[in-house]
């Protein structure tokens, strides 16, 4: 199901694993609590999206989009994220251990209390971003500041 248009719907509780999104427009969703695991989500726009408690584990979300999405308590473990933008996006306690952040933009998002534990985050840009709290232990790569 590549190159959706699904902006400003509504997809809360939704189970979306598994699935090719691969280019979808996700802006300004509604999607608490959305099941997409071990999903294709590369190249897609999140951004605006409420993504609260939404589960992307061992999803592929390289060169997506997620300024000023609301992710707080997400589960991204174990995510491919090359190349993606985040932007101002509330990442407050989400899970992003064991991820794959490489050349990511995370400039004045809010990471308080992430768990990034054995994340990938080389080449990362963290300009502003709100780190309080959050588990850095074990990071591969990335400057925190």
């Amino acid at each position: 199901m590549p190159n959706l248009k699904l902006a400003f719907m509504l997809l809360n509780y939704l189970d979306l694993s598994h699935f090719n999104m691969r280019g979808c427009d996700f802006s300004n969703v509604s999607a608490i609590e959305i099941k997409m695991e071990s999903a294709n989500l590369s190249n897609c726009n999140f951004n605006d999206a409420k993504l609260k408690n939404a589960s992307f584990k061992e999803s592929v979300i390289s060169k997506s989009t997620f300024e000023r999405a609301n992710m707080s308590n997400a589960d991204l473990q174990k995510v491919i994220a090359k190349d993606c933008i985040f932007i101002k996006t509330k990442l407050n306690n989400a899970d992003m251990r064991e991820g794959d952040f490489e050349s990511c933009n995370f400039n004045e998002a809010n990471l308080y209390q992430a768990n990034l534990e054995r994340s990938n985050l080389q080449r990362a840009s963290m300009t502003s971003a709100n780190v309080e709290r959050a588990n850095i232990t074990n990071l591969r790569g990335g400057a925190i500041g």
